[in-house]
C-alpha cells in the first residue's frame, strides 16, 4: 500500500529508499513491489538508470517473465529511454497472448515517430486475434499528425472504425480530429466532429485548433455555437483559441470580440493570461486599440505573452515609442523577453523610425545567452536603418 501510494505520487527517491529498507529488514518483496518501483522509474527521466538496475534484480529473483505486469513495465521502461531494441527484447519474452504488451509497444513506437514499426506491430497484434486499446490508436494518430502522413492516418482511422473505436472514446475522437487538422485536412476533422454523438470539450477544442491550422477561421465560431447548443461549457483553451482565430481572420469582427469578451467575464477567465493575451490581439486586429490597452492595464501581473501582445499592438499601429516603453517595463520587472517579443519591439521601432531604440533592443538580444537574432530580426533592422 505504501509503495503504491508513493508510486502514484511519483516520489521515486522515497519509494526506492522504502524498497531498500524493506530488503534490509528481511521483508519478502513480491512482483507488485518491484512493479511499483519499475513504474516510478520510467515516469521520471532522472531515475531511468535505476530502473535498468532493477531489471537485473527482478531477473535474478525470477519475477520476469512470469509476472506479466512487471514484464510490461520493462517494455515501458526501455521505451521511455528510447531503447527500442531492449523494449522489443522485453516484449519477445512475454507470451503473445498478453494484450497489454502489444498495446505498449504499438503506442511506444508511435510516440517515437517509428510509424512503420508501430503499424507492423498492430498488424501482428490483429493477426494474433488481440484487440488494440484506445492508447494504441491515440499514439498512431498523434504520430501520423506529427509526420503529416495523411495516408497512414486515414488507414488507421478505417481500422479504428472497423473495430468500433471511433465513437467509444473521447481520446480517440480528439486524436482523430487533431491528426486531420495537422495534416491540413480540415474537412475530415469537421466530418469527425459532426459525427460525434455526444460532444466532449476536448473534441471541440481540438476542432477549433484544427480550423486555425487549416486557416478556416470562421469555423471556430461555428464550433463555439455548437458547444452552446449542446450545453458544453467553454474553458480557457476554447476562448483563447477562438479569439486567436478571430484575430487571424481577414476581417476581424468587433462584435465577435465583444461577444467572447462577455464569455470571458461570465466564466471568470478575466485573469487568465492566455485568454487575455488573445483578447488583446483580437481587439487590436479589429481596430479597437483602446480596448486592448484597457485589458492590459487591468492585469495585475501580466506575463511575457501579454506584454508581447501589447508590444505587437503598438507596433501594428505605429506607436513604437509606447512599445519600447512596455519592453523596458517588462525587462525591469525581471521578465525574460522571447524571440517574438524582441521582434515586435524592433518592428515597432521600424514603424516609428526609432533608430537608437532599435539598436539598443537588438544589442540586448545579442547579450542574451539563450537567444540570438535571426533573419527576421535582422530584416527589421535593415528596414529601420534604411
Amino acid at each position: 500500500m505504501v509503495l503504491g501510494g508513493l508510486c502514484n505520487l511519483k516520489l521515486a527517491e522515497d519509494l526506492l529508499w522504502s524498497l531498500l529498507d524493506m530488503r534490509r529488514r528481511g521483508l519478502e518483496l513480491n512482483g507488485l513491489s518491484y512493479y511499483y518501483a519499475m513504474k516510478v522509474c520510467y515516469q521520471d527521466e532522472e531515475w531511468l538508470e535505476q530502473g535498468r538496475q532493477l531489471h537485473g534484480v527482478v531477473l535474478k529473483a525470477g519475477w520476469v517473465p512470469s509476472n506479466i505486469f512487471l514484464s510490461n513495465s520493462l517494455v515501458d521502461l526501455y521505451s521511455a529511454t528510447g531503447d527500442l531494441v531492449d523494449a522489443k527484447n522485453s516484449l519477445d519474452a512475454i507470451p503473445s497472448e498478453d494484450v497489454i504488451s502489444w498495446n505498449s509497444i504499438v503506442s511506444v513506437c508511435a510516440s517515437k515517430g517509428r510509424i512503420k514499426e508501430a503499424t507492423d506491430y498492430l498488424r501482428q497484434m490483429l493477426w494474433h486475434g488481440k484487440m488494440p486499446s484506445f492508447r494504441s490508436f491515440v499514439g498512431l494518430f498523434a504520430s501520423s499528425g506529427q509526420t503529416g502522413d495523411l495516408r497512414v492516418g486515414a488507414q488507421m482511422h478505417g481500422i479504428a472504425l472497423k473495430l468500433g473505436f471511433s465513437w467509444s472514446s473521447a481520446h480517440v475522437q480528439t486524436a482523430l480530429i487533431d491528426m486531420y487538422g495537422k495534416c491540413c485536412s480540415f474537412d475530415c476533422s469537421l466530418a469527425v466532429f459532426n459525427e460525434i454523438p455526444s460532444l466532449a470539450l476536448e473534441c471541440c477544442n481540438s476542432t477549433i485548433t484544427s480550423s486555425i491550422r487549416s486557416k478556416v477561421f470562421h469555423s471556430s465560431l461555428e464550433v463555439l455555437y455548437c458547444m452552446t447548443v449542446e450545453g458544453v461549457m467553454p474553458d480557457n483553451v476554447t476562448l483563447s483559441a477562438t479569439l486567436k482565430a478571430i484575430s487571424l481572420s481577414a476581417s476581424p469582427s468587433l462584435t465577435s470580440c465583444q461577444m467572447l469578451h462577455s464569455w470571458v467575464f461570465k466564466l471568470g477567465f478575466e485573469t487568465d493570461m492566455a485568454v487575455c493575451s488573445s483578447l488583446i490581439s483580437a481587439y487590436a486586429r479589429a481596430g479597437h486599440v483602446n480596448s486592448s490597452h484597457l485589458i492590459f492595464e487591468s492585469l495585475r501581473d501580466p506575463n511575457v505573452v501579454c506584454f508581447t501582445s501589447m508590444i505587437s499592438t503598438c507596433a501594428r499601429y505605429g506607436d513604437g515609442a509606447k512599445g519600447v516603453e512596455l519592453f523596458n517595463e517588462m525587462v525591469s520587472r525581471g521578465l525574460k523577453p522571447d524571440d517574438v517579443t524582441f521582434l515586435c519591439a524592433i518592428a515597432g521601432c521600424d514603424q516609428a523610425g526609432l533608430i537608437e531604440e532599435g539598436r539598443l533592443v537588438i544589442e540586448l538580444m545579442r547579450a542574451t545567452r539563450e537567444l540570438g537574432p535571426d533573419e527576421r530580426h535582422f530584416a527589421c533592422m535593415v528596414n529601420l536603418l534604411g
